[in-house]
């Protein structure tokens, strides 16, 4: 306490004129006072007179006088001290006049505790920053002692100042606990105070997640203490960022957002009186790898003998492999490519050889790549085009489709494309983007045979990762006509008129077997023809049979076997 304590408790007027130097009361050891004290040359030294107190507020009483001003030291062994008293010395000089100067009130007590008030980590070491708000730094030095392992030993002292730079705990390798005492002129050595520690950051650099794992421990007491707490990170490149973190937190992951280079992390803690702490600085090389950001499925089509999937990705650098698969409409599983090396492909695409005829049906492709660290991405659906066909009795082929895409798909319009052999011929027809249509079969078409049909959807792809906009065009399955038997027949002729001869007019199908049979009333076979172009006249060589009913019977076997068998009566006009 450096104030004058009899200026300030009993405000002498005299305390205002005084120039001289009072004795420096220096410490109270082994039952006694000392002292430093300066002859001033311009006052002849009268005596010291020595007073204390069990209260610092007073009063205060002399104990007694020193009159040699050599002498810098009182036995106050007669006191018996026990608890804390409170001491200060009065100088008498004459200076032409009697005056007194009074020194600084000390207690009988060692130092009082000295409070670290924040530790710094820096390159050149660690540095031990306290506050001593209740002893006179001038009177003692500080003790700074560091927590090894449990063994608690002195490292330096501070003579001058509030701050020590401990050197030897390089390199920072864990967070260090500091202890900081001070010590009297007489040796005296305040209590440990409270163990403070340094923070400590560490870090390790994580490819497969293009991130930094960060955790760090910080000093005791941290979430009462501190006001917030930030990571700077800076780039090699001049980005650099802080971040905000809870002070609960002890890591977090730090995604690089600058690639490959060196990054340097470091933790700083804010106190609320603006003190500003920091651990060590950790510097690291990030060598990045790529990404597997971006992916798609960008078209399913029909090449004709097969299903081909196409796909998007950003950088196929980071594929290792991947697999294709392709699921019904019950959720089984149809197709399956295999995991297949990305290296062993030339091109972003693969085919399915089993689910392209009109039998397979609607299939749900998904390709799941596999990044170098096998970590798994999957592409959202994408089926084929369906087609289904139907023909009425009037020839008019009904076509349907189903497809499933993703939103980045945006169907323009549908067209249909009659397939003979090789020759694919697109119709004069646009469906806009509807999921069915119809189409006229002409006379020939109901007649011919390996008639196929497919529809081609053309639509935009939005490429996710760009976002620009791509025209495609997916073709369906191809569905076959297959023309069915159909016979028109007359029922009644007239030898000798208009409509003289008994046959079936065929309208569609093909006719590989034909038996035409006609019967008397009673049964009696009259005729047999094994062509369809050969029809009855309605007589037997040059005698025609009398008007009347005949029944008949006609069996037809198409190409594909299936028998159609038609019987009937008809009138013979004479």
């Amino acid at each position: 306490m450096r104030a004058n304590f009899f200026c300030i408790f009993f405000m002498l007027p005299l305390c205002g004129l005084v120039a001289q130097i009072p004795a420096d009361a220096k410490c109270y050891s082994e039952d006694s006072l000392f002292w430093e004290y300066s002859n001033d040359p311009t006052c002849s030294f009268v005596e010291h007179e020595i007073f204390y107190s069990s209260n610092i507020l007073g009063p205060y009483i002399s104990v007694g006088n020193v009159t040699d001003p050599a002498i810098e030291s009182f036995d106050l062994s007669g006191l018996s001290i026990i608890e804390e008293v409170f001491f200060y010395i009065s100088t008498t000089l004459d200076c032409g006049s009697i005056e007194m100067v009074f020194s600084d009130t000390i207690s009988s007590m060692p130092p009082n505790l000295v409070e670290i008030s924040f530790i710094d980590v820096t390159g050149s070491g660690v540095v031990i920053n306290w506050i001593d708000q209740l002893n006179d730094p001038n009177d003692h030095q500080y003790l700074i002692y560091r927590d090894d392992d449990g063994s608690v030993n002195e490292i330096g002292t501070v003579s001058v100042g509030n701050s020590f730079l401990d050197v030897d705990i390089l390199p920072i390798e864990m967070a260090e606990t500091y202890y900081v005492l001070a010590e009297d002129a007489c040796g005296n050595v305040s209590i440990f105070d409270t163990p403070y520690s340094s923070m400590f950051l560490f870090t390790s650099f994580q490819p497969c997640l293009n991130a930094f794992d960060v955790g760090w421990t910080l000093m005791e007491n941290a979430s009462l203490e501190l006001d917030s707490l930030r990571l700077n990170i800076e780039h090699e490149s001049g980005f650099s960022e802080f971040i905000t973190v809870d002070i609960a937190m002890d890591g977090l992951l730090y995604n690089v957002v600058s690639g490959s280079g060196t990054y340097c992390l470091e933790l700083y803690a804010y106190y609320p009186n603006g003190d500003i702490a920091t651990s060590n600085q950790i510097c690291t090389f990030a060598a990045t790898i790529p990404q597997l950001e971006s992916y798609q499925i960008s078209n399913v089509t029909n090449t004709g003998n097969s299903t081909r999937i196409d796909w998007l990705s950003e950088d196929e650098d980071a594929i290792k492999e991947f697999q294709v698969t392709g699921v019904d409409s019950d959720g089984q599983n149809v197709w399956n490519s295999g995991i297949v090396d990305f290296n062993t492909t030339v091109a972003p695409f693969v085919e399915d050889l089993v689910n392209w005829e009109e039998s397979a049906g609607l299939v749900d492709y998904v390709v799941t790549f596999t990044n170098n660290c096998d970590f798994s991405f999957s592409t959202e659906v994408f089926s084929n085009i369906y087609l289904t066909m139907t023909v009425d009795d009037n020839g008019n082929a009904f076509f349907e489709w189903q497809s499933e895409t993703p939103n980045y798909i945006s169907p323009l319009e549908y067209r249909l494309y009659k397939v003979e052999g090789q020759i694919e011929q697109p119709l004069m027809l646009n469906f806009n983007t509807n999921t069915s249509g119809y189409y006229q079969l002409s006379a020939d078409e109901l007649r011919a045979q390996g008639l196929r049909f497919k529809v081609e959807r053309i639509a935009e792809l939005e490429d996710i990762s760009s976002g620009q906009m791509t025209i495609i065009s997916s073709f369906s399955n191809t569905v076959q006509y297959t023309p069915v038997i159909k016979l028109v027949l007359p029922n009644a002729i007239k030898p000798n008129g208009k409509n003289n001869v008994f046959k079936p007019v065929l309208v569609s199908g093909n006719v590989q077997s034909y038996v035409l049979n006609i019967y008397d009333r009673y049964g009696q076979l009259l005729f047999e023809s094994q062509n369809i172009e050969n029809g009855w006249k309605g007589k037997k060589e040059l005698e025609f049979f009398p008007a009347g009913i005949y029944p008949y019977t006609i069996l037809v076997v198409d190409v594909q076997g299936l028998e159609y068998e038609y019987t009937g009566v008809l009138t013979l006009v004479r």
